[in-house]
């Protein structure tokens, strides 16, 4: 089954660091890019969440703490149209009254184009949009270990 999943800033550090939203180490983040790569699956991106990627991208690749090999997965995913999706278009606005942490409303914003699963550490950002996931068009929100287990789909 082919998955499509937005992938939250934090999940490109996590998997080139090779740790956990806690600093521990942990490959779940990076075996996620390498099975989305090897596999069906998708990631989404607007415009504004691709340039954050790529802030980052060029941040981790000027850290001599980087794993190269998790790196390169992660830039061949970036690099690869038919793996990276950019939504054509502006972001549709946040519907009225929904609340998401500011720094986090870009991340809902390109979900709403086609509704991946948004794949977060971040468990107020998670909450948020689960909690009001009827409200965003049934928009829902995973851990990188949920989603995982839905990339080693083919």
């Amino acid at each position: 089954m082919k998955h499509r999943f937005l992938l939250d800033v934090n999940i490109l550090y996590f998997g080139v660091k090779g740790v956990d939203e806690n600093g521990r180490p942990d490959s779940t983040c990076s075996e996620l890019t390498a099975r989305i790569l090897a596999n069906c699956h998708t990631i989404r991106v607007d415009d504004a969440l691709l340039e954050r990627y790529k802030e980052h991208m060029d941040w981790l690749r000027g850290d001599p703490r980087s794993m190269p090999q998790p790196l390169g997965v992660l830039n061949s995913l970036l690099h690869r149209s038919d793996k990276t999706i950019l939504e054509a278009g502006d972001s549709p606005p946040l519907p009225q009254g929904i609340q998401v942490p500011k720094k986090d409303e870009y991340v809902v914003r390109a979900a709403l184009h086609s509704r991946p699963a948004v794949v977060t550490c971040d468990h107020a950002l998670k909450r948020a949009i689960n909690e009001q996931s009827a409200a965003l068009g049934g928009l829902k929100a995973i851990t990188p270990a949920e989603a995982l287990e839905l990339a080693k789909d083919k």
